[in-house]
């Protein structure tokens, strides 16, 4: 989704872009966490009046959202084509992993909003789709497997997520299965 842009930057003001501005606030969460993070002191590291940031970000929240969906747009997960629905869930968890450890704070924002990037939902749902699961269902378990890799990445880098991991799918395959028999019960 591409915001407009308000207004007419000064004349005086440095050429400044939406992918300067998004690096740049990167770079401030990285180091300084989120709550340093603020159109002024992006705007001072830019070396530009925060009026400038505003021509090309509405807000703070809009600012983190389209950083936060620019770091999930390069989730791409390891997850072999041919593969069981658990390989290939657990290469998108290993590659969601590394997106959300590349970036606490961002993490943190992502979470607070309850937010879960389109690139995500796409390869996990095409990953689950073997277990015949509703919709509703296959949201409860993406929803369970989000939740758990944010507490591995919270937890800290040298995690081992397996073990968890293979909870997590005896669940969803615990799942599958019933509702595969209730199916059956009812015809």
């Amino acid at each position: 989704m591409k915001a407009q842009t308000r207004g007419r930057p000064r004349a005086d003001q440095p050429k400044l872009s939406r992918d300067q501005i998004l690096d740049a606030a990167l770079a401030l969460l990285a180091e300084a966490g989120l709550a340093a993070l603020t159109m002024r002191s992006l705007a001072r590291r830019l070396g530009v009046d925060p009026m400038a940031v505003y021509h090309y970000f509405a807000d703070k929240d809009e600012l983190l959202t389209a950083a936060a969906e620019r770091s999930f747009a390069s989730l791409r997960p390891r997850m072999p084509a041919d593969g069981d629905w658990q390989a290939r869930l657990r290469g998108l968890a290993r590659a969601y992993l590394r997106t959300v450890l590349r970036s606490r704070e961002l993490l943190l924002y992502v979470t607070g909003a309850g937010r879960v990037s389109a690139p995500f939902d796409e390869h996990f749902f095409s990953a689950i789709a073997p277990l015949g699961l509703s919709d509703r269902d296959q949201r409860t378990c993406r929803d369970a497997l989000v939740d758990l890799l944010h507490g591995i990445s919270l937890a800290g880098e040298g995690h081992d997520p397996d073990p968890q991991l293979d909870v997590l799918f005896l669940g969803m395959r615990a799942l599958a299965s019933e509702k595969a028999k209730a199916k059956e019960h009812r015809r």
